[in-house]
């Protein structure tokens, strides 16, 4: 989803964050062989660490790869390197300190590990603003996978951090009306007493959080927008027909708000001609409101159509005083037009 402003991201509320506890990883967190569930993973804290069998970052990992350790490492023991490519953003930490609220930490931290002892986020981790969302959120340890000093290969230095950061594909538009939609199915199913708003006079606290509390609030809290942002995306895929948004997923429309905006404004059977006229090749209509009025069996405005509205229009703003060296300007034509219609 794209990143909010600066003036439109909210704090969590840290009260409520800090009452939640690292989340333990599980099996089903790694994208490849992780230590059984029965088998305990390495909680590295700082009187002593247990090491778990170790794993490969992949399937078919390149040969540079080092072996992989996995656990909860204590927030204490982690320092982030200066020379990190990114840099920090506060704003953007707060946000995912509160998605830890609701959901925990879902993707682990890349650290390596150095003889000390101690762990260090350079250029071959990744992960700094998960590290500072726990340490904002209150946690005391972090999922987190490492590897030693030793095994790595300093000429692949930076290759995780730039590949983590670059390599991901941003949400598009419809992508992010759809995620946002299923967030709000998801919040009133949880909390059904949240619908339009709640009940102000019952509230009951879940997880530190007003279960009561409208889908708007949380989502703003969750991502960062604002609540007629979170409105309008919402209201664009509850819109859009089942049909619609098969057709314009991974079109050149998807990541144009605007535009399916004023599709989902339409009627189901109209989306369907609409759209008949718009992913033509070639398209058979240049906007969405040229192709709604074609759709509609209505003609399009023609050059001299626009230019005609757009003069008549300016002339209505002005007085008659002003508008008189215009007639006099034109009399040679404006006459005979009158005459011929019978007008003088």
């Amino acid at each position: 989803m794209s990143r909010p402003s600066a003036a439109n991201r909210r704090a969590p509320d840290k009260s409520a964050l800090r009452e939640q506890p690292a989340r333990p990883a599980t099996p089903g967190d790694s994208i490849t062989s992780i230590p059984a569930a029965e088998t305990p993973l390495t909680v590295v804290a700082g009187d002593g660490t247990v090491t778990p069998p170790t794993f490969r970052p992949g399937p078919i990992s390149p040969p540079h790869a080092p072996a992989l350790q996995r656990g909860r490492v204590a927030l204490d023991l982690v320092d982030v390197a200066d020379d990190r490519l990114r840099g920090r953003d506060a704003d953007w930490e707060a946000l995912i300190a509160a998605t830890y609220a609701e959901i925990g930490q879902l993707v682990p931290i890349r650290l390596v590990r150095e003889a000390s002892g101690r762990f260090i986020l350079d250029g071959f981790g990744f992960g700094v603003s998960r590290l500072e969302a726990a340490r904002l959120a209150g946690w005391t340890e972090i999922d987190a996978e490492w590897c030693d000093r030793a095994a790595v290969d300093q000429r692949f230095y930076r290759l995780p951090e730039i590949i983590e950061a670059i390599a991901r594909r941003r949400l598009t538009a419809l992508d992010e009306c759809r995620f946002l939609a299923e967030y709000k199915a998801i919040h009133l199913r949880l909390y059904p007493a949240a619908a339009n708003g709640g009940d102000p006079q019952r509230k009951q606290v879940l997880r530190g959080q007003n279960a009561k509390i409208a889908f708007w609030q949380v989502a703003a809290e969750s991502t960062g927008l604002g609540r007629r942002s979170v409105e309008a995306k919402v209201a664009i895929w509850d819109g859009l027909g089942t049909a619609a948004r098969k057709r314009l997923a991974g079109s050149r429309l998807a990541d144009n708000q605007a535009a399916l905006g004023q599709i989902a404004a339409a009627t189901h059977g109209l989306q369907a001609k609409v759209l008949d006229l718009l992913l033509a090749i070639p398209p058979r209509a240049g906007t969405v409101a040229e192709a709604i009025l074609l759709a509609q069996g209505k003609r399009l405005q023609s050059a001299d159509d626009k230019r005609f509205n757009a003069v008549a229009g300016n002339l209505t703003r002005l007085s008659a005083a002003a508008r008189k060296p215009l007639w006099t300007a034109y009399a040679d034509e404006i006459i005979p037009v009158l005459r011929g219609e019978g007008l003088i």
